[in-house]
């Protein structure tokens, strides 16, 4: 939630995400302090909240070292992070403040702008994985797949896997993409063979290539690619048959292992699955933690939750179709205008 710029005597700027989110909680400030940054702490031993205060050095894979006020440095476990109050530049405040309107051309600008202005690394970090939220909203897998390739340079441990840019629904691949995501596959990093072999997984004259990559990749002893591309080969399964009920139950089993944040995609893939069983109302459910839960992929949380309303008409469930229509339009506002219309014909707001 957003406060008003200038509502209290300091005008403090808030932002906050979801604690599963890869950003974690981050309060925006408009002011900037020397050793101003506050890091609120839940050690498993202490029953209470510890906020240390000092200046954040970096903020790598899971671990953020802050150089304390009162002594030297302390290295702390994102899972063991509430939130994170700190300051961010205009450029970047209005960049995410436009991003959550809907207006991604202006947000894009913005924050190239907020990266020339930001000298930390850690929040560079958090810049570049914005900018990716906005290349995904327009479907620039390509833009995406360079900027994630940066972030990956920066923190070969990226919390940010939650935005790589993955493909879990059917997309265009034009000869630009093709050709990069080509290149990507001979790229020492796995990461980048992932994204990838995920963009080339069902191309007529690539995809070969690519099943046998990700199948490598599912082997790797990286988790975050491996668990990944485990999920991804899934896609291979849904070219129209029914998926058997025993393979989906192994499939939620997976799902089950991944951090909340690693979850959208394979859960709607998921859905995907016993919906090609013919079983809408199993696959609404899993689409709809897309809504709730895990709505680390933006593009791919309205998808889901769209194709649940579209599900639920089609079994003609009209009041559960709107309910869902409805968290559509809350979670999602900048989405509204892709809400699929009920029988009355008529949209909310």
């Amino acid at each position: 939630m957003n406060d008003a710029p200038g509502s209290s005597p300091r005008g403090r700027d808030r932002r906050r995400t979801s604690v599963a989110r890869a950003a974690l909680l981050i309060t925006a400030l408009t002011v900037q302090a020397a050793a101003n940054d506050r890091v609120h702490v839940q050690y498993p031993e202490k029953s209470g909240e510890v906020i240390l205060v000092g200046e954040i050095a970096d903020f790598v894979g899971d671990r953020l070292t802050i150089r304390l006020r009162t002594s030297g440095p302390e290295t702390v476990s994102a899972s063991q992070i509430l939130h994170i109050d700190t300051y961010y530049n205009p450029a970047h405040r209005a960049g995410l403040a436009l991003l959550d309107k809907g207006d991604v051309p202006a947000a894009r600008a913005a924050l190239v702008t907020a990266l020339k202005d930001e000298h930390r690394k850690w929040v560079d970090r958090e810049i570049l994985a914005a900018l990716i939220r906005c290349d995904l909203r327009t479907e620039n897998l390509l833009a995406a797949g360079e900027t994630f390739a940066s972030l990956l340079d920066a923190d070969p441990e990226s919390r940010h896997w939650s935005t790589a840019p993955l493909v879990w629904t059917p997309v265009p691949v034009g000869v630009p993409l093709q050709s990069r995501a080509r290149q990507w596959m001979n790229d020492p990093r796995p990461g980048m063979q992932l994204v990838a072999a995920s963009i080339l997984l069902l191309d007529p004259v690539y995809g070969d290539i690519a099943r046998r990559s990700m199948e490598e990749l599912a082997r790797t002893p990286q988790p975050p690619v491996a668990a990944l591309a485990r999920a991804q080969l899934w896609r291979t399964r849904l070219g129209g048959q029914a998926i058997p009920e025993k393979e989906l139950q192994s499939w939620r089993t997976e799902i089950e292992y991944l951090p909340a944040w690693l979850r959208a995609g394979p859960q709607y893939l998921l859905g995907r699955g016993y919906l090609s069983r013919n079983l809408p109302r199993d696959a609404v459910t899993e689409w709809l933690w897309l809504g709730t839960s895990y709505k680390d992929l933006e593009t791919l949380s309205v998808r889901a939750l769209t194709e649940a309303v579209e599900a639920l008409r089609e079994v003609a469930s009209e009041s559960e179709a709107e309910a869902v229509a409805a968290m559509l339009r809350r979670e999602f506002p900048w989405a509204a205008g892709s809400v699929p219309q009920g029988n009355g014909g008529s949209q909310a707001p």
